[in-house]
């Protein structure tokens, strides 16, 4: 959208959000970010289990799961991701399916 003539009606913001805040903090969050778009606003927890991500992942309909790997140290996410695009009143406009 923000590469068409229509771009003037739209004042969009991309939000990105960790579900773990665990291991993203600000900073990982905020050099992550940089080599996609300077503009992406990046959203962390206190914790893992901080009720207040919980919400948010609930809200912006985020699914993810953590998986156990042979190390201690590695650790990865499953999650779901669906470009959802809200109006300013936080409500769902439109949610896309399509495959990348």
């Amino acid at each position: 959208i923000r590469k068409t003539p229509e771009r003037k009606y739209f004042d969009l913001k991309t939000i990105f959000v960790s579900v773990d805040p665990d291991r993203d903090d600000p900073e990982r969050i905020r050099k992550f970010l940089s080599l996609f778009d300077k503009s992406i606003i990046g959203l962390t927890g206190k914790s893992n289990n901080s009720p207040e991500l919980k919400d948010c992942m609930k809200k912006f309909k985020i699914y993810a799961s953590k998986i156990e790997m042979d190390s201690e140290e590695a650790v990865s996410y499953t999650h779901l991701t669906l470009p959802t695009i809200y109006s300013v009143q936080i409500s769902v406009v439109a949610v896309s399916l399509k495959k990348k």
